[in-house]
């Protein structure tokens, strides 16, 4: 009984270290960059990296224009593999939006209007490299 129990436990510690490595076992990488216009940072931009299969991982322009790629609330990253990538750029700043800094967040996403731009040609996320991949919205056209 007590050797059955003894391969049990290594069985068991060597499965998890075997799935849990990265803490969440899945196959992704991280992903982050900055999106500009002009040379400008654009703030409120949504970017969506769709894989050929499985979850899209998001992620959202700060003021400074820079994203990171969330593949859940609480992982970060995209899958492994290729991606088609479209933005939405917001047609006006928070800062010309009149009264936006008092809006609560279900106001704010009513008022803000997006132009939807894809990116031209997949983008490979590669196991191992963490991309910095970063966006000049006046080389994409809507």
């Amino acid at each position: 009984m007590i050797a059955y129990l003894s391969r049990a436990t290594i069985c068991a510690v060597l499965l998890c270290s075997l799935g849990c490595s990265a803490g969440h076992g899945l196959p992704l990488e991280e992903v982050s960059g900055v999106v500009t216009r002009g040379g400008a940072p654009i703030e409120g931009v949504s970017l969506e990296f769709r894989p050929t299969t499985g979850r899209a991982s998001f992620g959202r322009t700060d003021i400074d224009g820079k994203y990171a790629l969330q593949y859940t609330d609480q992982i970060s990253g995209a899958l492994i593999g290729e991606h088609a990538v479209q933005l939405r750029v917001p047609t006006k700043t928070p800062a010309e939006i009149p009264g936006f800094a008092d809006m609560d967040k279900e106001a704010r996403m009513m008022v803000i209007q997006y132009d939807a731009i894809a990116y031209p040609k997949p983008i490979n996320v590669v196991e191992g490299e963490a991309a910095i991949l970063n966006f000049e919205l006046n080389d994409l056209k809507k």
